[in-house]
């Protein structure tokens, strides 16, 4: 519940499937909702159903979206389009039916779980909607307009946070005390300058599909640079296409805002000096990878490709678009010489051949066919060039049942597992059903991740890298099985014996393992849980000694802990409970972290945890015997489900309210006289068609 995710329309409908096929529909659902997205906004920018189609698949047959498919962000990227398609409309005409669009799609960008992106999003649509707030149109200059533009972008906002609450204020909650707040706190602003000679080879792989190698001879460099979100962006040929977006003054305007807005998400992500500096100040983009920012070069890219194919339909001479792909296809290969990004003959001809392909198409092919051959040159490098690199692909090939997996899940209830290196990729554990102790989320627990570093080593925005399998704190975590890698007999696992051997992985099993729930010998309690963790550094065997903190316990001193029997365990996601019968007073302690939102009840009555070694729950035991049950049950998620419920009734209200108006506006409109009638101005179409007959009365040539 921490991660707004979990509240998404998709994760939910996903969560009806197994994890792996889970996984296979989310990606696939991502890429549809891009496709329809960028699909409308480019009809609403203007464009014919062709343009729209093939920035369709330039935007969904991106590196950025194929490459993090699996990841988070990519859910936010697929959004994009919507929140931008709601807010141009919202600005054209703010109404009440905009203002809930809008609101609608920025409550789903929060249910989309990756806030960083987000907000890189808005800040996009930002910058893209103050040129339409200066348009030549009347009403921009009327009172009423900007009255209406602040009171309903007010009602947009207010809807949006109810709408979202439940995912929102349990995600606030448990980001304050996140590892990843706590480094924000901590450290400086992050460099986003680097020298122009070092940004311009990063910016190159935007320009150039085969930039990084060639993908059929395992010469292809993959994700760890521009090109999983600029080179391989976007094909050759929607590149070659954005000189001739410039080529027509209908959207002449349009495309030289996309293109500026997108080049800047380039430059920046590139650390261009200068240029890149203000962003390296803001809060939600410092401390992220500035490089993931090029997904505004990619939707700007994708747009721009649609207007060049919508301007080649209409132009009676295309000598200026013309003009605009040799030029750029010169400029690639006077940049080719100067080996910015050498390449092997066969690739050279390869995309030699396809620039003259393209040239000879918009020579060639008359206006009903230019636009199918555009979108088949658009594809088919895709199809040639990354036949395995299919859109969607099984999670089988991300994250395989081997039979060793198989092995610990038949063992492994109510124990947690960990991995040497990427001998069990900690993301992967989840769709096994299994429990990895190492850190891999930015919103893991602060305190927990200062008690990971006990025995792990800490690495930002990776898994942590185990330092030993015998620590104690594995132990009490009740680690009962660690993979490593068949041929790494080098790590030193502490007497521990390998469980299962074969080819696919070593597993060795820890017969020290905890319970989740157990008793202590003796407790050391402490005024702070900051300072019983850091005692608890020291400690050798959990099962003899823990330090405490919190509500029902003695004073600070050494106390050996009384005798108690535990019974009828049992540990499920989200739920622990124990029938415990205790002697004397007892401090129970379990693994389980002291996340916000964890409650105690002991015989039906709500009672608060104490903590044990600083970042997990404990309960101190009165004599006489007791069922105690520790539940995930955060109330901010029912203080947001409430707020959810109000903004539901407030946007159906609206709905109703918008509907109504424009049923009365439309009856009194065919009330009045046909003279009254016809002078009323009449839309513009957003067809391609009717843009054709609208510039052919007006006379316009390109």
């Amino acid at each position: 519940m921490a991660s707004p995710r979990s509240c998404s329309p998709l994760e939910i409908a996903a969560r009806w499937l197994p994890p792996v096929r889970a996984a296979s529909f989310l990606q696939m659902a991502r890429l549809l909702l891009a496709a329809w997205g960028i699909f409308l906004l480019a009809r609403f920018l203007g464009v014919g159903e062709g343009a729209a189609v093939l920035a369709a698949f330039t935007f969904t047959g991106s590196a950025f979206l194929q490459i993090w498919r699996l990841h988070t962000l990519t859910y936010v990227i697929a959004l994009t389009p919507w929140i931008l398609f709601a807010l141009l409309r919202f600005i054209r005409q703010p109404t009440g039916s905009g203002a809930g669009l809008l609101a609608l799609t920025g409550a789903l960008g929060v249910y989309a779980g990756h806030p960083e992106t987000l907000f890189q999003s808005v800040l996009f649509g930002l910058l893209i909607s103050i040129p339409w707030l200066f348009e030549k149109r009347p009403e921009l200059r009327s009172f009423q307009y900007w009255k209406s533009l602040f009171r309903w972008s007010e009602v947009a906002v207010l809807l949006s946070v109810l709408l979202a609450a439940p995912a929102l204020f349990p995600f606030l909650e448990t980001l304050t005390v996140s590892a990843e707040w706590e480094h924000r706190q901590s450290s400086r602003h992050q460099k986003a300058e680097m020298s122009l000679e070092t940004a311009v080879l990063r910016t190159w792989p935007a320009l150039d599909l085969m930039a990084l190698g060639n993908p059929l001879e395992g010469t292809w460099a993959g994700p760890d640079n521009l090109a999983e979100i600029g080179g391989a962006s976007v094909a050759l040929t929607a590149l070659a296409l954005i000189p001739a977006a410039l080529t027509r003054r209908r959207l002449r305007r349009q495309a030289l805002i996309w293109l500026s807005v997108g080049l800047l998400g380039l430059l920046v992500s590139a650390h261009y000096p200068v240029i890149s500096w203000p962003f390296g100040e803001l809060p939600l983009i410092r401390d992220t990878l500035l490089k993931r920012l090029t997904f505004w070069w990619v939707l700007a890219a994708s747009l721009l490709a649609a207007f060049g194919a919508e301007n080649l339909r209409h132009l009676r001479g295309r000598r200026a678009a013309l003009g605009g792909v040799l030029a750029l296809a010169v400029l690639l290969e006077l940049l080719d010489r100067q080996q910015l990004a050498p390449r092997d003959p066969d690739t050279q001809l390869m995309l030699l051949l396809q620039l003259g392909t393209l040239v000879a198409t918009l020579f060639l092919a008359s206006r009903r066919w230019i636009m199918p051959l555009l979108l088949l040159l658009v594809l088919l490098p895709r199809v040639l060039l990354f036949q395995p690199w299919v859109p969607v692909s099984s999670a089988y090939s991300f994250y395989p049942a081997t039979p060793s997996v198989t092995w610990v899940q038949e063992r492994a209830a109510g124990f947690r597992v960990a991995g040497i290196g990427p001998a069990l990729l900690p993301a992967s554990a989840a769709f096994f059903g299994l429990e990895d102790v190492r850190g891999n989320d930015p919103m893991t627990f602060g305190m927990y991740a200062e008690f990971e570093s006990f025995f792990a080593q800490p690495q930002r925005g990776k898994w942590a890298a185990l330092r030993s399998s015998s620590h104690p704190a594995l132990d009490f975590l009740g680690v009962r099985y660690i993979f490593d890698h068949p041929t790494m007999y080098i790590f030193d696992h502490g007497g521990l014996e390998a469980g299962y051997e074969s080819e696919d992985a070593l597993v060795f099993e820890n017969p020290r393992a905890f319970e989740r729930l157990f008793r202590p010998h003796e407790v050391q309690v402490f005024s702070r849980p900051a300072a019983a963790l850091e005692a608890a550094r020291s400690v050798e065997d959990f099962s003899r000694l823990v330090t405490a903190s919190g509500p029902g316990l003695p004073p600070p001193g050494s106390y050996p802990n009384g005798e108690a029997k535990i019974e009828d365990l049992q540990v499920e996601p989200g739920y622990i409970s124990a029938v415990v019968t205790a002697q004397t007073l007892s401090l129970m302690a379990t693994s389980q972290p002291a996340i916000p939102g964890w409650r105690l009840w002991m015989d039906g009555e709500e009672i608060s945890p104490s903590r044990v070694n600083g970042a997990f729950l404990s309960v101190p035991v009165p004599p006489g015997r007791h069922l105690v049950e520790f539940r995930y049950a955060p109330l901010s998620w029912r203080l947001g489900c409430g707020l959810f419920l109000f903004g539901v009734a407030g946007w159906s209200g609206l709905q109703w309210r918008s509907r109504r108006e424009q049923g009365i506006s439309e009856v009194a409109k065919d009330n009045r006289p046909r003279s009254a009638q016809d002078q009323d101005l009449v839309p513009p179409a957003l067809s391609g068609e009717s843009n054709e007959l609208h510039e052919k009365g007006a006379g316009e040539n390109g």
